[in-house]
């Protein structure tokens, strides 16, 4: 998973997003190792930590091999400044879960698997008398903790997604001051016979209107506005991201 990834950071810095937080937790900045680690998702990451120990189990990979991924990766995800050997190991496996755990349990998630624990893994299989190699369970457990992450990815959109959250995130805040500012302001240079039944709107009444019907509301008024030059200064007069959440069009930059 590249640092790319389009979370809440990066759609924020490239200008695409209103905001950096986390959609799920809605707190902290969504960075990938946030998207990883969110307390909020933490019932949904014991799931998948459940099916990757099933499917390693699957593959009949060594229990202390396979308990030592699996707490691993947990206790990394429960706190991601946590750089720890989880569980007890055997002496003749300690030193091979040291350099995994050297390697960093981020980047084991990301895919990079130490050669001496794929070394392991094959001696066990010769031990079971087994046709699988090493090599084999490696790709096998690489693309388990790749559909891992895709699988946290696509959890966070749907949450995203939701109707209340990406509203919240789109700037259902600041769409509702920008309706107060417009009814405080009143008329002004608007011709009333085509404009004043809008105003007759309570300010106080607009978060019981429906997302859609407040963005529609600020589109024409401030469309107006903008036509006869006389458009407020706030979020909408000079945020892109905004403006063509409402319908408005860009900004004309010089």
């Amino acid at each position: 998973m590249a640092n790319d990834l389009p979370t809440g950071t990066n759609l924020e810095k490239r200008q695409h997003s209103n905001t950096s937080l986390c959609p799920c937790c809605k707190i902290a900045e969504e960075t990938t190792v946030h998207l990883m680690s969110c307390p909020d998702t933490n019932c949904f990451r014991e799931t998948l930590l459940t099916e990757f120990d099933t499917f390693m189990a699957s593959i009949d990979t060594e229990l202390q091999l396979r308990n030592f991924l699996v707490a691993g990766i947990r206790s990394w995800m429960d706190n991601p400044d946590r750089g720890i050997i989880p569980v007890n190991l055997s002496r003749d496996f300690l030193p091979i879960a040291s350099k995994q755990n050297n390697i960093g349990w981020y980047s084991t998630i990301l895919g990079f698997i130490h050669k001496d624990i794929i070394r392991y893994q094959h001696t066990y299989y010769n031990q079971l008398q087994s046709r699988r190699t090493g090599t084999a369970w490696a790709k096998h457990v690489i693309t388990k903790l790749w559909n891992m992450t895709y699988q946290m990815w696509a959890e966070r959109n749907r949450l995203l997604h939701n109707t209340s959250t990406i509203d919240e995130f789109r700037g259902l805040e600041s769409l509702e001051l920008s309706i107060k500012i417009e009814l405080s302001r009143g008329l002004r240079s608007l011709p009333r016979s085509i404009y004043s039944h809008h105003f007759r709107l309570d300010p106080n009444t607009i978060q019981d209107l429906s997302t859609e019907t407040k963005k529609e509301w600020l589109l024409l008024i401030r469309s107006a506005r903008e036509a006869h030059m006389d458009a407020p200064v706030d979020e909408f007069s000079h945020n892109d991201i905004l403006r063509e959440w409402i319908g408005l069009d860009p900004i004309k930059r010089t």
